[in-house]
């Protein structure tokens, strides 16, 4: 059994199929836009949180070195005055803990500022992704907008034609119809005309016949004397 044939396509398909292309593309690029946007979000809150890290590391290595120098000195100034050995042990050793804690505190601010380099580069990578992202985005959108402004126009055309080819047809139907209506009145005429001609031609014969008749009867009775 041979298939059906195919629907011919309806009016607009074109234009229809067009839009609903342009809505699926401009569709498939939000959730990539939206996780493009958390992701520097993220990668922003990251960075922020190093940076305020290596800062506040940075200002603890400054008080530290002001500490430093200022127990160093406490220990010139109990060297020169020759204080005893308690006293001067004492400070020694609040000078060696100042260094350990300021060895920590730099070592930590290097650590901060790896850290601080390793976000800064993963923002600045999540940054281009949301970059690109938008680009796409702002892409399908124009040709969904170009879509369905092409979409607007046609179906402005399509009606305007569709009207005028109803006005027209509309037309052609009443010029038929006058037609119809003239012809028939004409041809009614025509046939009056012609009954009136028929009548009287049978009346004409008619008379003929009774002429003809009247003289047929009058020699058969003189005939007959």
């Amino acid at each position: 059994m041979a298939a059906a044939p195919a629907a011919a396509p309806g009016p607009l398909a074109s234009e229809k199929a067009s839009l609903e292309s342009a809505k699926a593309s401009y569709a498939s690029t939000q959730k990539p836009l939206s996780d493009a946007k958390s992701a520097v979000s993220k990668a922003n809150s990251a960075y922020s949180t190093a940076k305020s890290t290596r800062e506040s590391g940075q200002k603890k290595v400054l008080d530290l070195k002001k500490e430093l120098i200022s127990v160093n000195d406490k220990l010139s100034k109990a060297k020169n005055q020759k204080k005893n050995e308690q006293v001067l042990d004492v400070i020694v050793k609040e000078v060696e803990s100042t260094k350990a804690k300021l060895s920590a505190a730099e070592k930590a601010v290097v650590d901060a500022k790896s850290v601080e380099a390793v976000a800064d580069k993963d923002l600045y990578s999540k940054k281009t992704t949301l970059v690109s992202a938008e680009q796409k985005a702002e892409k399908a959108e124009k040709s969904l907008t170009e879509a369905e402004k092409k979409l607007s126009n046609a179906s402005k055309k399509y009606n305007d034609e569709k009207k005028k080819s109803q006005k027209a047809a509309k037309e052609a139907k009443k010029k038929a119809e006058e037609k119809a209506k003239k012809d028939k009145q004409k041809a009614e005429k025509a046939a009056k005309e012609q009954n009136k001609k028929d009548e009287k031609a049978k009346k004409k014969l008619e008379k003929k016949m009774k002429q003809e008749k009247k003289a047929a009867d009058k020699k058969a009775k003189k005939e007959k004397k």
